[in-house]
């Protein structure tokens, strides 16, 4: 009788079928290896962009675990410090025949198992042109916490996890299709005030053309303001006034035969240069029509509206997966718009340069720097789904523990309002933090300097890096020099 504590099963095989499983496809994964005879077996197992184990804590970076310590196909991004990961798939066996070798060069006995796993939807990883994805798979007999995730081995180390990693498969290309959803903020109440209409898109193998037609009120006037994203959109001129204006026409990139799902959003922002009666309902819809990879189109639209004077919320209930098997965990998406105040200001990065903005070329146009002693940081503006849908990612090098930001310029007086923004921390270590500037007066460095910001961070309290590595979102005040933060 051979009995050994924590010993390491040796993973021996590892099958898919179908062997290349696409985005929300649901395939059996069969296991084989050599455990224990008189201890539990674990395992957890990931679908990732990248063929190596990461860190179990962050997210972000293409691992999503698919079986673990929280179920046989749950779904998540993330693990918590500590956190045990192992799903128990084999309890003590209590005996039978040894017919193989761990890790540990232990007598133990092949097991086989399987399981039925759906590879995460597409929008759970980064980027918009994943070609490649792997399987990952780690085994412990027990004690497996998160930090033995990336301290798997694919070959047999004593202490050290067993691991398997599969070769890479070519994500298969999705059928055509695509998704429109149409946003409006704003409320229209006085002559000047803006209104912004949006398009959220997803689309995938196939051309997509969007097109929406201005509204003409039926008394007073909209003027067109911007239109974006810059490159990808042709009609009427900045400035047009209706009736008049017509139709603006996106067209995306061709996505024909690739593999992968592209998403991003159009729009546009009108201002209001005449009465409109309270009670008017301004209706907007935008149409899609795809060409699909070897003919045939699909045509789409989806409609919004506001009501002038009245403030709107909008709400849109969405799911992405086409398939569901037994077991499967669906989750339903909810979109909402709340447009209770006015909008003043609408600045994306669509039509900025794509360039790095750091002190020797100036800031990106419509903003101004705010220094923080001496450190204007880079700012890149860039695509990164080549659909004209750009963001910004700013960064400090070297790292100075100094907080430099950007302000907006094109507004004047803003004293009261709500500011919405897309943000995200890129966390690539325990501890990282992110300052949003709300408000600052950028006078740093002397004692009249004030600045309100929104902090993000991993951890569960703010400026802790031992408090449990939750996520945490606060609000700051922070004035003088030294700067005194509540």
């Amino acid at each position: 009788m051979y009995i050994s504590i924590n010993a390491t099963p040796r993973i021996i095989s590892a099958t898919l079928n179908p062997p290349n499983p696409g985005f929300g496809q649901q395939f059996t994964l069969t296991v084989t290896y050599c455990g224990q005879l008189y201890n539990a077996h674990t395992m957890a197992v990931a679908i990732s962009t990248k063929n190596y184990f990461q860190n179990a804590q962050l997210s972000g970076v293409g691992q999503i675990f698919i079986l673990s310590a929280r179920g046989v196909d749950v779904h998540y991004a993330n693990a918590n410090p500590g956190e045990n990961m192992g799903y128990v798939v084999q309890t003590s066996p209590g005996g039978g025949p040894s017919d193989c070798l761990d890790c540990d060069n232990n007598n133990g006995r092949t097991f086989t198992k399987q399981y039925v796993l759906t590879v995460p939807p597409e929008n759970m990883f980064p980027g918009c042109n994943n070609t490649q994805l792997y399987l990952l798979i780690s085994m412990e007999d027990s004690n497996f916490s998160e930090g033995n995730w990336d301290d798997s081995t694919t070959t047999c180390v004593s202490n050290r996890n067993h691991g398997y990693i599969s070769p890479g498969w070519t994500i298969p290309k999705p059928a055509s299709d695509f998704s429109l959803v149409k946003r409006v903020e704003g409320v229209l109440q006085d002559v000047g005030d803006l209104v912004l209409f949006s398009i959220d898109y997803t689309y995938a193998n196939g051309t997509l053309i969007i097109t929406d037609t201005i509204p003409n009120p039926p008394s007073g006037q909209f003027q067109l303001v911007s239109v974006g994203p810059l490159g990808y959109w042709s009609g009427p001129s900045i400035g047009c006034t209706t009736p008049g204006c017509g139709t603006i026409t996106w067209t995306l990139p061709d996505r024909r035969g690739q593999p992968g799902y592209a998403s991003g959003t159009v729009w546009f922002l009108l201002r209001m240069t005449g009465d409109i009666p309270d009670g008017t309902v301004i209706n907007n819809t935008a149409n899609g029509s795809m060409t699909k990879e070897g003919g045939g189109t699909i045509n789409k639209s989806h409609s919004t509206s506001l009501t002038v004077g009245q403030a709107a919320v909008t709400l849109e209930k969405s799911i992405r997966t086409t398939q569901v098997g037994l077991g499967q965990t669906v989750t339903y998406y909810l979109e909402y718009n709340i447009n209770g105040s006015k909008l003043i200001a609408y600045q994306p990065f669509d039509d900025i340069i794509s360039n790095t903005y750091n002190s020797s070329t100036g800031p990106p146009p419509g903003w101004t720097f705010n220094s923080d002693s001496g450190e204007y940081g880079q700012w890149a503006v860039y695509d990164e789904c080549e659909t004209g849908d750009k963001i910004i990612r700013g960064s400090i090098y070297p790292s100075t523990q100094r907080y430099p930001g950007l302000l907006y310029s094109g507004v004047n007086n803003f004293c009261t309002g709500t500011i919405v923004a897309d943000i995200m921390i890129d966390a690539n270590y325990e501890g990282a933090d992110s300052l949003i500037f709300i408000r600052n007066n950028n006078r740093p460095g002397t004692a009249q300097s004030v600045a309100y910001a929104v902090v993000l961070s991993v951890d569960a309290t703010i400026g802790s890096a031992s408090s449990g590595g939750k996520s945490a979102l606060g609000f700051q005040r922070c004035s003088g020099n030294p700067a005194s933060c509540i």
